[in-house]
């Protein structure tokens, strides 16, 4: 319906354009040049009123709306963390913020302040567009989560401990630290009852069901972007990615982060924090139990470790996911959501080998490891 939509629309602007002198030739320069200067052509589509269906949208587009019952679900995704991994940034209390270049790129103090202070602000504004979201809702409030997966906390009385709230990282963790108070209005729905035509990777969920007791035009654009210009990597990049794919990457995302918040050599303390699930815990500690961690607290830790190779071919970059430096000896650890033997992904690792053993002088190992499988690939140079 949409489709369509377009196609009207570009009809009819086609016959305006006519009317003022456009010819075929005119028509076709008109549309090439909004597509080089990435213009965007929107119009408005006229939504039916009194229509028998779902209402999807984002909470923002919910604002100043109001519905008898409204669903959430998504609660799990983290919090986008984007505006923090810029190379230059500013923030009004230390000015300007950029990196400096010692072996490698490297961040000063100030970014990890302008993080812990972003990070405060963000969950902030988190918590306002969440109650945004939860008073559109009428009659009834159904949150669709894992409730079960949450840790049990300490009761409190009024609101829930600084201490908590300042490492929520999803809206979930907010539902999920109140889940004592939820628990009497929780039905749990097992996934193998429903008539479902998509195959889940979740055994179950479960629903909060919340009646509320005090009351709390359509755009469509077209617009294509123009890549400017390619870079040489050594990370590995997928052509295609199906929803099977994108869910696996969620997940894959969601303990790279994990993963690179961990203070390895104190893992009992970012396990204290991090507020992780059963299976993200143990998934974890079952990373710390390998052969190559079993001497961690020997080396320094580097967690995300970006570098720029230039060679006589060219320039070229890399992030390493986990660099570990000895006095004799560095490990190179790529994290992989699942699959570690293709041959690309061992050339990705050789690639960081070469360029952390030429920089240190001193022998190099790397290793593929795969998150789900809790298995490792030692890759050879």
């Amino acid at each position: 319906e949409l489709n369509s939509d377009k196609l009207v629309f570009l009809l009819n602007l086609s016959k305006t354009l006519e009317q003022n002198g456009y010819d075929l030739r005119k028509l076709v320069t008109y549309f090439e040049q909004l597509d080089i200067n990435t213009l965007d052509v929107s119009f408005d589509v006229k939504k039916e009123s009194n229509v028998d269906a779902v209402n999807l949208m984002t909470i923002h587009k919910s604002k100043g709306l109001e519905f008898p019952i409204c669903y959430f679900s998504g609660l799990t995704k983290l919090f986008s963390k984007a505006d923090t991994k810029e190379r230059f940034l500013y923030q009004k209390d230390f000015g300007m913020i950029v990196p400096y270049f010692e072996d490698g790129i490297r961040e000063t103090f100030y970014k990890k302040l302008f993080i812990a202070k972003n990070d405060l602000d963000d969950i902030s504004e988190k918590i306002r567009v969440f109650y945004v979201a939860l008073t559109r809702a009428k009659e009834k409030i159904i949150l669709v989560a894992p409730l079960s997966d949450a840790k049990e906390i300490t009761p409190f009385i009024q609101i829930v401990p600084e201490k908590i709230r300042k490492h929520y990282k999803s809206l979930y963790d907010i539902v999920a630290s109140l889940k004592e108070l939820f628990t009497p209005y929780t039905t749990h729905i097992l996934l193998e009852q429903l008539q479902l035509t998509k195959e889940y990777d979740q055994s179950h969920f479960e629903v909060l069901d919340t009646k509320v007791v005090t009351p709390f035009s359509n755009l469509l654009s077209i617009h294509e972007e123009k890549e400017s210009m390619t870079h040489s990597t050594f990370s590995h990049k997928p052509t295609t990615i199906s929803f099977e794919d994108m869910d696996k990457m969620e997940i894959g995302t969601k303990m790279h982060q994990y993963l690179e918040m961990m203070d390895f050599h104190h893992p009992e303390e970012s396990f204290a924090y991090l507020n992780l699930s059963a299976f993200e815990e143990k998934k974890i500690k079952a990373f710390l139990q390998t052969d190559f961690m079993k001497d961690v607290n020997q080396y320094q830790v580097f967690h995300e470790y970006e570098f720029i190779c230039t060679t006589d071919e060219g320039e070229s970059n890399g992030i390493i996911d986990l660099l570990l430096v000895g006095e004799k000896d560095a490990m190179i650890v790529d994290y992989k959501l699942k699959e570690i033997h293709k041959e690309e992904y061992q050339k990705q690792v050789r690639g960081y080998m070469n360029y952390i053993k030429a920089k240190l002088n001193i022998p190099v190992s790397g290793y593929l490891y795969s998150i789900l499988d809790e298995t490792y690939l030692s890759v050879e140079q």
